[in-house]
Formats: structure tokens, C-alpha cells, sequence
């Protein structure tokens, strides 16, 4: 069975550890809701999971391959990062910056019905003639959940996902990543949103300080001490 797993994790920067001992075992089909407090760690770990940034010590590996060793382009093809605020700063089309998901694979994506597909998924075909430049937030937001679909990488990590989305498309991508997980998947998402991370998250990462501070059923890590104790004012 595919595994992404994390040995002994740290990351700092100058004299700050920003990531302390993570340890963890990501396996296919599963919903995993990273939470935590701004500054705890959580988009820091993204980053070092999808190769942007280099841990200072400790190991990710996929299936007992260890990731360090492997190229960027290698890494892509397995893991996929929707990052927090997508920033394109070209007038791209849509269509383009979806098919760009391809790169992983050596080669742009020029199959309509693949990018149209994964813009559908994310109902945002209606922007593929749109300049990426042009579009909302929030639609930027779809357009690279879809690019990470054509990617068709087994991990997907999406940071804080929904935060620019009404009501409506927060539960159509989280919808999506159900279907994602249904099909084996690794799903990875940090997010403020306890109400969604209740409802669609196999397992909750809570992290405070760098660290795991407690993993498991939303039930068993948010209950009243850690409400009281890490989300209280």
C-alpha cells in the first residue's frame, strides 16, 4: 500500500524551529484536516511536504523512498500543492494554467476534454477563456485544484482551500475531495474551518508550536480542554 510518511521532521529558520519532530503516517483514502492556530506550523508544513522548502533534518518518504533524493519534477508527480493565495503573474488563460498540471509528466496537457473535465469538476468551466489575471480569488482558488486533478498526482495537499469561497463552492470542493479519497488519494488540508474539518476530515493534526500536539477523530482531539486551552481567547 502507497505511504507517505515523515520521520523525525524539523524545520528552522535563522534561530526559530518552526517545525519540531513531526512524525506521521499519510495513507491513501483518507481525509487529513491539519488545524491549528495561525503561526502553528501548518502552512510551513505544506511547504516541506510538497519539496518548496527543505526540512533542516528528518525524512519524507514515500513507500520507504526517501524524497530528498528524488528531483522536483519526480516529487510533482506526486504530490500536488494548491497553495493559500495561487498567484499567477502572466495574463494566462485558465485553460493554460490548468494544462500547465501536465508539466509534472513532461508535457503541457492539450487534451480539451481532460482540462474542461477538471474545471468542471470544481464548476469553474465556465472561465476556461478567462485571463487567470482577471478572475476572483476564489475562482483562482478552483482553477488550481483543478491544475493539481490534471496533475493526477496520489497526494494532494490544498492549503486553507476554501478560504476565499462562499458557501456554496466550500462544500462542492470539499465534495470533490471525497470523491479524491474514494478513489485512494491521500488528501491534505490545513484549514480554520472546524465545522467542515468535522464533517469531511478522517483524521485531525492538531499543531501548536511546530509540533503534532494531537492527532486523531475530530471527537477525540477537539474537546472541551482543547478548545479551551488552544482555541480560546
Amino acid at each position: 500500500m502507497n505511504m507517505l510518511k515523515t520521520e523525525n521532521l524539523n524545520y528552522r529558520h535563522g534561530n526559530k524551529r518552526l517545525i519540531s519532530n513531526f512524525n506521521y503516517e499519510f495513507i491513501p483514502g483518507k481525509i487529513y484536516g491539519i488545524v491549528g492556530l495561525n503561526g502553528s506550523g501548518k502552512t510551513t508544513l505544506m511547504k516541506i511536504l510538497a519539496g518548496i522548502w527543505t526540512q533542516t533534518s528528518g525524512s519524507i518518504l514515500w513507500n520507504d523512498i526517501n524524497l530528498l533524493g528524488v528531483t522536483r519534477q519526480e516529487k510533482s508527480k506526486l504530490i500536488s500543492l494548491v497553495p493559500q493565495t495561487p498567484h499567477v503573474p502572466f495574463d494566462y488563460k485558465v485553460f493554460d494554467v490548468v494544462a500547465m498540471g501536465g508539466y509534472a509528466r513532461n508535457k503541457l496537457v492539450n487534451n480539451e476534454e481532460t482540462v474542461l473535465h477538471a474545471l468542471d469538476s470544481v464548476q469553474g468551466a465556465h472561465l476556461t477563456n478567462c485571463l487567470i489575471t482577471e478572475i476572483s480569488s476564489g475562482e483562482k482558488q478552483r482553477v488550481f485544484i483543478a491544475r493539481a486533478l490534471v496533475t493526477k498526482s496520489p497526494v494532494i495537499l490544498l492549503d486553507e482551500p476554501t478560504a476565499s469561497l462562499d458557501v456554496k463552492h466550500k462544500s462542492i470542493i470539499w465534495e470533490l475531495m471525497v470523491s479524491l479519497k474514494n478513489k485512494g488519494k491521500i488528501i491534505i488540508i490545513t484549514t480554520h474551518d472546524l465545522d467542515m474539518a468535522e464533517k469531511y476530515c478522517d483524521n485531525i493534526i492538531l499543531m501548536n508550536e511546530g509540533k503534532c500536539l494531537m492527532n486523531g477523530t475530530f471527537k477525540d482531539v477537539m474537546n472541551e480542554n482543547t478548545m479551551k486551552t488552544i482555541f480560546s481567547a
